[in-house]
C-alpha cells in the first residue's frame, strides 16, 4: 500500500525560497545594518573624493564633467553613477556615498555568485562574500566616493561573466565580462589586469592555437588603447588641464632601484593579504592539508615549507605588522586625520588603550601566520596549474586558476614597480582580495562545512573585522562631521573665509584648491595661503584655542576633540 504522506506534493501556488536568494537577502540586511550604525549621512568630503565630487557637480550643473586636477582623470563612469544618485534631491556628498554603498553591496553579491560558480557550498560562498563585506578597507571606502570600491565591484562582475562564459562555453558572456572590464578601465586603468587573466585563461580553456591567442589578447590591447585614448580625449576636450603623468602606462615601469624598500613593501603586502584572508584561510589550509595527507611528500614540498618558514621569520624579525602602510587603517581606527598637527607633526594623535594595542599585536601575529599559509597555498596552486598544462584535458580544466592567478600576479608586479616612484598606500591592496578569495574558495571541498570548528573560527573572525570596520568607520565619519561643523561655525562669524583657514586637506581642497598654488614650508601643502585660523586635534605652539568640540570614539572607547585655533599675533 502506498504511503500517501511520503508521496505528498506541495500545494498549488506554494513556493520555496531559493537558498541563494535567502542568503543574499541576509547579507544585504547585514550590510544595511552596518551602514546604518556607521551613519554616512553628512555633506562633507572624505579623503580624495572631493576631487571626484567636483566632476559630478559639473555634470549636474553643465551637463558634462570637468576635473579640477589631473588626479581624477580615470573615473568617468563613476561620475555619472554618482550623478544619477544626486538626481532626486540634488548634489550632496551623502548621495555620492550612497552610490558607493550600493556599488559595494553589488560587489559583495557578485562575489557570492562568483564563488558559487567554482564551489557549490553556500557556506563557503557566504564566508567569502562576508570576508569582503567586513573588510575595513572595503567597508570604509564604500562609505566615501573614492574609486576603490566601484572599481573592485566592477572587477568582480566582469570576472563573474568571464568565468560563466568560459565555464559554459558561451562567448556572449565572455564579451559581457570584457565590456564590464573596459568600463572598469575608465574608472581605474589597472582594471586591464582582469583582461590579462582572460588572455591566458581563454587559450588554456579552448586550446592553445594562434587564433585563440589572438582572440584572447585583443581585449587587453583594446583596454590599454582605450585608457590612453581616453586620457588624450580628456585633455583635448578641456576636461583636464594637462595629461596626467601618473595615469600613463609608461609610469608603471619607472623603477627607482630602492631594492630593500621594495622587498620590504612586498613582505608587508603579503602580511596585509594574510590579514585580509584570515576568515577563509583556515578552511583553505585545512583543505590543503587534507590533500597532502592523501599522498607522500616529495622533495619540492620540503623546499616550499622551508621557504614559508623563512618568510615568516624574516617578516616577524622586521616587525612588518599591520597596520603599517599609510592612508586607511591605523592603530587608532580608520581614515587619515588630515590636519596639520597630526598629519605633519604627529601631535595630538588619538590615545590607543593598551587593550587595543594588544589586540593589534594578536591580529599582527595571526596575519603573519596567515600570510605564510597564503604563500604555501599559492605555491601549490601555481605548481599544479603549470603541471596541468602538460595534459590537454587537465589543462582545459585549469582555466579558473589562470583567470584569477594571472591578474593577482600582474597587479603584485605593478605595485612593486611603482613602489620606487610613488608612495605605497594600504588601500592599493584591495583589488587582491576578491581574486584570492575566489582562488582559495575554489580549492576548498564542499564537505569542509562539516568541520564546525573551522566554520566557527571563520565566523568569529568575520565578526571581529565587522566590529572594527563599523565602529572605526563611524568614528572617522563623526570626526569629519564635527570638523565641518567647526569650520562652518567659524566662517559664520564675521568675515572669515576659507582662504584664512587651514582646515585640513579635504576642507582646503574643496574650498580653496588652486592649480597654481606654490607650496611654502611654513604652511600645510593643501593649498593654504593664510593660516590665521587652524583646525586641529589639540593645542599647537603659536596658536590659542578658541573653541573645542568633543566626540566619543566607539572603537577606542575614549574622547577625542576637534579644536579651533587662532594664530598668536606677536
Amino acid at each position: 500500500m502506498t504511503n500517501t504522506k511520503l508521496m505528498a506534493t506541495p500545494k498549488a501556488g506554494s513556493r520555496t525560497a531559493h537558498p541563494d536568494l535567502v542568503i543574499i537577502s541576509v547579507i544585504s540586511i547585514l550590510w544595511v545594518c552596518m551602514v546604518f550604525i556607521a551613519n554616512p549621512i553628512g555633506n562633507f568630503p572624505l579623503n580624495d573624493d572631493w576631487v571626484y565630487a567636483q566632476a559630478v557637480k559639473s555634470v549636474l550643473e553643465n551637463g558634462y564633467y570637468h576635473f579640477p586636477s589631473t588626479s581624477s582623470a580615470n573615473v568617468g563612469p563613476q561620475i555619472y553613477w554618482g550623478a544619477f544618485f544626486c538626481l532626486p534631491f540634488g548634489f550632496s556628498f551623502t548621495a555620492l556615498r550612497i552610490s558607493s554603498l550600493v556599488a559595494g553591496l553589488g560587489g559583495v553579491v557578485a562575489l557570492y555568485f562568483l564563488i558559487k560558480r567554482f564551489n557549490k557550498s553556500s557556506i563557503i560562498a557566504t564566508i567569502g562574500a562576508m570576508s569582503l563585506a567586513v573588510n575595513p578597507f572595503y567597508f570604509s571606502l564604500a562609505n566615501s566616493f573614492m574609486t576603490d570600491v566601484p572599481f573592485v565591484s566592477m572587477q568582480i562582475i566582469s570576472i563573474f561573466f568571464m568565468a560563466r562564459g568560459l565555464q559554459c562555453r558561451n562567448h556572449r558572456d565572455i564579451l559581457l565580462g570584457v565590456a564590464f572590464s573596459l568600463v572598469a578601465v575608465l574608472i581605474r586603468q589597472i582594471a586591464v589586469i582582469s583582461l590579462l587573466g582572460l588572455a591566458i585563461a581563454y587559450p588554456v580553456r579552448f586550446g592553445i592555437t594562434a587564433r585563440n591567442i589572438i582572440k584572447a589578447a585583443l581585449p587587453a590591447i583594446v583596454g590599454v588603447l582605450i585608457h590612453i585614448g581616453y586620457q588624450y580625449w580628456l585633455v583635448s576636450s578641456g576636461r583636464i588641464p594637462v595629461l596626467s603623468g601618473h595615469s600613463n602606462v609608461n609610469q608603471l615601469i619607472s623603477f627607482s632601484g630602492r631594492g630593500w624598500y621594495i622587498r620590504q613593501v612586498g613582505l608587508t603586502t603579503i602580511v596585509y593579504l594574510g590579514m585580509f584572508l584570515l576568515p577563509l584561510i583556515t578552511l583553505a589550509v585545512h583543505a590543503a592539508i587534507r590533500r597532502y595527507t592523501s599522498r607522500p611528500l616529495v622533495r619540492g614540498d620540503y623546499f616550499i615549507m622551508i621557504g614559508v618558514v623563512l618568510v615568516t621569520l624574516v617578516t616577524w624579525w622586521k616587525g612588518l605588522l599591520p597596520p603599517l602602510l599609510p592612508n586607511i587603517v591605523h592603530e587608532w581606527g580608520i581614515g587619515p586625520i588630515t590636519l596639520r598637527d597630526t598629519y605633519k607633526f604627529g601631535l595630538n594623535v588619538p590615545i590607543v588603550p593598551s587593550s587595543i594595542s594588544t589586540g593589534w599585536a594578536i591580529i599582527g601575529f595571526l596575519s603573519i601566520v596567515s600570510a605564510s599559509c597564503v604563500i604555501f597555498c599559492l605555491v601549490l596552486i601555481s605548481r599544479n596549474a603549470v603541471h596541468n598544462l602538460r595534459d590537454p584535458k587537465q589543462r582545459a580544466e585549469s582555466w579558473p586558476t589562470w583567470l584569477l592567478l594571472v591578474p593577482a600576479a600582474a597587479y603584485f608586479g605593478v605595485l612593486m614597480l611603482i613602489t620606487g616612484s610613488l608612495p605605497m598606500m594600504d588601500r592599493y591592496l584591495l583589488p587582491f582580495l576578491p581574486l584570492l578569495l575566489v582562488l582559495f574558495a575554489r580549492g576548498i571541498p564542499e564537505d569542509i562545512a562539516r568541520f564546525r570548528f573551522n566554520i566557527g573560527l571563520s565566523a568569529l573572525l568575520i565578526s571581529t573585522f565587522g566590529y572594527f570596520s563599523v565602529t572605526a568607520t563611524h568614528d572617522y565619519l563623526e570626526w569629519n562631521r564635527l570638523r565641518w561643523v567647526a569650520t562652518t561655525n567659524l566662517m559664520s562669524q564675521g568675515q572669515i573665509g576659507p582662504n584664512q583657514i587651514d582646515g585640513g586637506y579635504e576642507f582646503n581642497g574643496l574650498l580653496a584648491y588652486d592649480a597654481n598654488y606654490v607650496y611654502r614650508e611654513d604652511k600645510s601643502w593643501w593649498w593654504v595661503t593664510d593660516d590665521t585660523y587652524m583646525i586641529a586635534s589639540g593645542p599647537l605652539p603659536g596658536y590659542d584655542e578658541i573653541t573645542r568640540y568633543n566626540f566619543e570614539r566607539w572603537f577606542l572607547g575614549n574622547t577625542s576633540s576637534v579644536v579651533v585655533l587662532k594664530k598668536v599675533i606677536k
